[in-house]
């Protein structure tokens, strides 16, 4: 309400006044008076309160009555209403207010004193038959005696009501009287109600009683309260659900388990840093005003038991629900009251019922301010001499006030700060969200580190630039296992070396593991940095520098204990760590690494991984047993274990002699100490070191020495000498075949999919040799994989005695053992043993190099989902058809390479061969029309040649007679075919040429080389499934007549059928090919199949530039490229067995075959050419 004051006299006095005072009265923005206390000057006006109290100082002051919804002013005894008309009647109310109506416990109820309330009527007219109005406070207050009800006051009477506050319970109350009739005077009353006994279930102290106390009354919100800063609390069933807070917020302040109000405004205090949303929970109950008290809060555990304890008498407990305390566990979870009454702890971002509560004249604390920020970690930097380097950013949180920063402990003398990307400073002030970066000075010399310390407020960060002296070869292993409490960080070291001590290893040895709490104990922090090769175990590298273990992945997984032993069993590793070497914050550390217990987590590694598991996996309950990884920190004297190395298999490419054939040199790095070499076995080997002379006896080797080695080849073709190489302790074999390079092998995909990680290899071999021998391709086969032992790694095995390997559509996969080895073939395996194609992922435990992958299913002896095997995916021609398609846990079954591996006379598939297709270039006729000569290679046996098909066709062998007759061809003939071209211009002649099990088409047109015929690409994109060649056809035509270009039109692209191939599915019947813009793409038919075009085919059959990739499955020379064409363009599959190679219609020397492949689920463009 607002008050106006005006001169009385003029104001009574000025009934043709009304209407303005009545304007003058309608809100207004003046500026509001405190009250009626100001001196009044005549006429003035001013704007008070309406709590103000109408008496003889206050007479002439006006309100606006919101309850009521009238214009007021006091006449010196009570406000009276305005009227349109000048009041005939004016009925006051003396007094017009009374604000200390108290009651003074205890009772049931108390009462207060009596007040009477004088009517009066200043008004010339009598007054209607009056009533009394208090029924809004009839529970606050009695009506003692009325003598003003049915009474009509005339000028100048009055008549007397008395009126007795009540009270039950302590509380503030309040009500007003009204006379409803006339100009309806109004008398605020208000009073307080104290000195009542407490108890549970007791109306108190805002709300109502929870618990009673010496110290203070614990009083909870009424129940069903509604979600607001001012709720309405109808009594009804908590409905009031809330999120804790941000899960990761780790508050250092709100642990108590007892005092809630300490709790809320610690948990305050964050949130005047971070801004509102992080604590939601605690800022509802503190944003509360309710009951004249704004102290409310959210409960500790302890005091929600206690709610939970009275919920009968306080009401309105949601049974079944759980509820919210201000009790903090850790980062990620704080406790609830469960249905039960029991501590339970939760997820800070899980919704739970709140009830809010507040201490009974005890007043909230002062925040306790966390000047321990969140930790921050400086990763260590690796650099050159004297280098000034910069840290990471590190963000500053979990901190409830500003709090200093400042170097420490600074071996560089140099070190400083900047705060928010600021000037560089030796200390000052940060608070939440700040940045902070440190700068420092590397060491002047290899081989040392500069430290610094950072003070954070209560918290410090360290942080390390050093020098590295990149020589020398570490190790590292996996411990014993045990439960995550071993004793700290320090203890986690003695183990190490204990374990390193008894497998004779010498040296020094730590713990890879960090401790979240310490500025020290962090893995990257701990470790020596002075190695150019970290090794497991078996000698298999890790890694090359300290920058390269902590870069997310390793090279080799960490899965061999001390004693060089696979390890097989409890897998996972405790480490506590990230994968750039700090600390983890999640999971974390079994505190400090001294608990057993299954609340406490830590987080660990996986000894079986490669990329970030091998550190930071995931996390284990701390009772569980896990392994550690132990680094070797100084070497042991005499570490005389290489780094592994290896030697190619080479085969003598000649005649079998017994010429001496030359290994290439390796270089020896990861030994201390000069090791004993040597090197035995058939061929008579021999060795030498760097330049030295060549010689079979035992000697001595250092580290960075080279070592070569050669032996004789062997005296037969399909023979191989074996040497071992011994260096230190570390042996290898070396392979020396002699070889016939005319041979042919061949390779294939066995289609049964029943491989799984028990089957050892032998077996496997087994099951090629029946599979293909029940083909009728021999049974001299066996399965392509590695184990974990030289002689079985997959390029050792191997027969090296030919000189191509083809799949079983005839297609070069290799032209050469090693060429087998160099990281890609010519094409893809991806042929069955019944010479069908099929995409699959094949076990193979095998590198690009043909040698053992580290990933075998523990050597092929388990089926655990636990354990992984390598696999190749058997359509890609690159490194991937062997090593890196995928890894297949053990549990699930895979398919298998078979690879010939010796003679099989009944070979009679010959390495695939085409004839181009021809045109007679001129007036169509039955002339002869002759193919180009092919050479019959790749078979074992002489085998039957055939010709058919329209045009008479026939054939001849080397410069033998034409014939249509069947007859027989050896390897190393020739082969030339001719017939005549079609009578009609725009047809041609399909002839079938069969030589043994392999056959291909050869087609012979007639045409005009006048004609001209169009190009396009569609704008419009399709994923593979174009419901095989014929649907994509379909899909040309209409695009191209919708367009105005009629329907005769194909599209450019091939599938697995050689009459599928797109050169011999394209048109014949032209001697010039334009893009839909009239430039020229080919000048004639053998022009668009060189492997470039002269114009791109990038435009539309509405003549807009398209570049996008194009579906082809289509080489340069217009055949079958791999062996994936999405199924026959059956399939929109996104697996990457189906990819599929596409064109690019923005370029001129890919437009068919980017070298570019693409699942069948992305969707393309796609060439059509006009029939």
């Amino acid at each position: 309400m607002s008050m106006i004051r005006l001169d009385n006299s003029k104001l009574l006095s000025m009934a043709g006044a009304t209407m303005l005072l009545l304007i003058a009265l309608s809100p207004v923005s003046a500026p509001k008076a405190q009250g009626l206390a100001a001196d009044f000057s005549s006429g003035s006006v001013i704007i008070g309160e309406d709590a103000d109290a109408c008496d003889n100082s206050k007479e002439g002051g006006m309100r606006y009555n919101s309850a009521s919804g009238l214009h007021q002013f006091c006449n010196g005894l009570g406000w009276a209403g305005f009227v349109a008309n000048p009041p005939s009647v004016l009925l006051g109310i003396i007094p017009s207010s009374n604000f200390t109506m108290d009651v003074i416990g205890p009772g049931n109820p108390a009462y207060g004193a009596t007040e009477t309330f004088t009517v009066k009527n200043f008004g010339t007219t009598t007054s209607s038959n009056l009533t009394v109005d208090l029924t809004e406070s009839a529970d606050q207050f009695d009506i003692m005696s009325d003598a003003c009800t049915g009474v009509a006051l005339a000028e100048g009477q009055t008549c007397d009501i008395t009126i007795r506050p009540k009270s039950t319970a302590n509380a503030l109350f309040s009500g007003t009287l009204t006379i409803p009739q006339n100009n309806i005077p109004m008398a605020p009353l208000k009073g307080v109600a104290q000195g009542f006994g407490c108890a549970p279930g007791v109306t108190g102290g805002g709300g109502v009683y929870a618990a009673c106390g010496a110290a203070y009354n614990l009083v909870a919100v009424p129940g069903g309260c509604t979600d607001s800063a001012t709720p309405t609390c109808a009594g009804g069933t908590d409905s009031t659900f809330k999120v804790w807070g941000s899960s990761g917020l780790l508050r250092d302040k709100t642990y108590d388990s007892l005092n809630g109000p300490q709790n809320n405004v610690n948990l305050m205090a964050y949130v005047a840093q971070e801004g509102s949303g992080a604590h939601l929970a605690a800022e509802f109950c503190r944003n509360m005003a309710y009951g004249g008290f704004s102290d409310w809060y959210l409960p500790s555990d302890s005091e929600l038991l206690v709610l939970y304890g009275a919920r009968s008498a306080i009401g309105g407990w949601a049974s079944g629900f759980s509820y919210w305390s201000s009790t903090q566990i850790d980062s990620t979870y704080a406790y609830t009251r469960d249905p039960s009454g029991a501590s339970v702890s939760a997820a800070k971002g899980s919704s739970y019922r709140v009830r809010c509560v507040r201490r009974e004249t005890q007043a909230l604390p002062a925040a306790q301010y966390d000047l321990k920020p969140d930790n921050v970690f400086f990763t260590p930097a690796m650099t050159t001499t004297g280098n000034r380097v910069s840290s990471n950013l590190a963000t500053i949180s979990g901190v409830s006030a500003d709090i200093s920063v400042a170097i420490a402990n600074d071996t560089s003398g140099g070190a400083r700060i900047k705060i928010n990307g600021g000037a560089e400073v030796t200390s000052g002030t940060a608070g939440y969200g700040d940045t902070i970066q440190v700068v420092m000075t590397a060491p002047g010399s290899a081989g040392n580190a500069n430290t610094v310390d950072v003070a954070l407020g209560e918290n410090t960060a360290r942080w390390k630039v050093g020098v590295p002296n990149e020589t020398g070869t570490r190790r590292v292993f996996v411990s014993e296992s045990s439960s995550g409490g071993i004793g700290g960080a320090n203890s986690g070291d003695a183990r190490c070396q204990s374990e390193a001590a008894a497998a004779g290893l010498g040296g020094t040895w730590q713990a890879m593991i960090s401790e979240l709490n310490s500025a020290t104990n962090q893995a990257a922090l701990r470790m020596d940095f002075n190695w150019d090769t970290i090794v497991n175990m078996n000698g298999q590298t890790v890694a090359t520098s300290w920058g390269d273990l902590w870069d997310g992945s390793i090279a080799n997984p960490v899965n061999y204990d001390e004693n060089g032993v696979l390890v097989s069993t409890t897998t996972a590793v405790y480490t506590g760590t990230s994968t750039t070497g700090v600390p983890a914050t999640s999971s974390r550390d079994c505190s400090n690494w001294l608990s057993t217990v299954s609340t406490t987590t830590g987080t660990t590694g996986l000894l079986t991984g490669t990329n970030g598991s091998w550190i930071a996996n995931t996390g284990t309950a701390c009772n569980n047993s896990a392994r550690l990884y132990c680094f070797e920190q100084v070497p042991g004297p005499g570490d005389t274990t290489p780094d592994p190395f290896s030697y190619n298999p080479m085969t003598a490419q000649a005649a079998a002699s017994t010429v001496d054939v030359t290994a290439a040199s390796v270089v020896i790095s990861g030994i201390n100490a000069a090791a004993g070499v040597s090197v035995s076995g058939s061929g008579n080997p021999e060795y030498r070191i760097n330049a030295g002379s060549w010689t079979s006896t035992s000697g001595t080797l250092n580290n960075g020495d080279t070592l070569t080695i050669r032996a004789d080849a062997p005296a037969s073709n399909g023979a191989r000498n074996k040497v071992t190489i011994t260096a230190g302790t570390y042996t290898t074999y070396w392979y020396v075949g002699a070889g016939d390079t005319g041979l042919t092998r061949r390779i294939f995909v066995r289609s049964a999919v029943d491989w799984y990680g028990s089957n050892n290899i032998t077996t496997m071999d087994g099951r090629c040799a029946a599979t293909a021998a029940a083909a009728g391709l021999g049974s001299n086969w066996a399965a392509l994989a590695s184990e974990n032992v030289p002689d079985g790694y997959a390029v050792n095995k191997m027969n090296a005695n030919w000189g191509t390997l083809k799949n079983l559509n005839g297609d070069i996969v290799a032209n050469s053992w090693e060429d087998l080895w160099d990281g890609s073939l010519g094409f893809g395996v991806g042929y069955d043993e019944n010479y069908q194609p099929i995409s699959a992922y094949i076990r193979t435990a095998t590198l690009a190099n043909g040698r053992h992958s580290g990933n075998d299913c523990l050597g092929w002896t388990t089926t655990s989902s636990t354990y992984w095997s390598t696999t190749g995916a058997s359509g890609s021609a690159s490194s991937f058809w062997i090593a890196g398609a995928s890894v297949v846990n053990c549990y699930v079954s895979g398919n298998a390479y078979c690879v010939e591996s010796g003679s099989n006379a009944d070979d009679e598939l010959p390495n695939a061969f085409y004839f181009h297709p021809m045109t007679a270039q001129g007036a169509p006729s039955t002339a002869d029309v002759v193919s180009s000569t092919v050479n019959i290679d790749g078979i074992g046996v002489p085998v039957s040649v055939n010709v058919s098909g329209s045009g008479n066709p026939e054939y001849r062998i080397n410069s033998g007679a034409w014939t249509s007759a069947g007859g027989t061809i050896s390897r190393g003939d020739t082969l030339t075919v001719r017939a005549d071209a079609p009578a009609t211009a725009n047809q041609r002649n399909k002839v079938t040429v069969t030589v043994g099990t392999y056959t291909t088409y050869w087609y012979v047109g007639a045409g005009n080389t006048g004609n001209t015929k169009r190009i396009f690409v569609t704008a419009t994109t399709y994923n593979g499934n174009r419901a095989g060649l014929g649907g994509a056809d379909s899909t040309c035509s209409s695009l191209a007549n919708a367009a105005g270009l009629g329907t005769g039109w194909v599209a450019l692209m091939s599938d697995s059928g050689a009459d599928g191939y797109a050169i011999n599915r394209a048109p014949l019947n032209w001697g010039t090919l334009t893009n839909m813009n009239g430039d020229v793409v080919a000048a004639s038919w053998a022009d668009l199949w060189d492997g470039s075009v002269s114009a791109p085919i990038n435009r539309s059959q509405t003549n807009t530039i398209v570049n996008n990739f194009v579906w082809t499955a289509t080489g340069g020379n217009g055949r079958l490229i791999g062996t994936q064409t999405c199924l026959d363009w059956t399939t929109s599959s996104n697996s990457n067995s189906y990819a599929t190679r596409l064109g690019s219609s923005g370029s001129s020397g890919s437009w068919v075959d980017s070298s570019q492949s693409s699942t069948c689920d992305i969707v393309r463009s796609l060439y059509c050419i006009e029939q």
